[in-house]
């Protein structure tokens, strides 16, 4: 539950995954970036059967990082990974880059959102790779 203590609880302006579902009452699946940090997601409403017409009790969203997958695609494939967002077509609906762990590769319109391994920064950060992503 996002806040079990508080009933009714709004994500409104938060999670617009969630929003998208709840309004349009469809499953929807599929990457997102949050505050915590990147991974896969699938969200469902659950209504009451029992009732005539469709009351939603709740939704359920159930997801993994990437953190895991990449780290063992790095040891499948002796390569170090990284997961870049596009910033431009991020930045009207996200929060923010500093709470959703990203961070900016300056000179390019990239975020690194999450890596394999520590070096991935300063190897993206380097100045032929950079042009490359510009």
């Amino acid at each position: 539950m996002h806040q079990p203590d508080q009933w009714g609880d709004s994500l409104v302006g938060i999670r617009p995954m969630v929003e998208l579902v709840q309004e349009q009452g469809l499953a929807l699946s599929g990457m997102k970036t949050d505050l915590h940090g990147s991974s896969m997601s699938g969200i469902v409403l659950i209504t009451d059967a029992a009732r005539s017409g469709i009351d939603v009790i709740a939704i359920l969203e159930v997801g993994f990082g990437m953190v895991p997958e990449l780290q063992q695609l790095d040891e499948e494939l002796q390569a170090s990974l990284a997961l870049l967002l596009n910033r431009h077509l991020l930045e009207d609906i996200l929060l923010g880059q500093d709470e959703a762990g990203l961070v900016e590769l300056k000179g390019s319109p990239w975020w690194l959102s999450q890596s394999s391994r520590p070096e991935a920064l300063n190897w993206l950060s380097n100045a032929s790779v950079t042009q490359a992503l510009g």
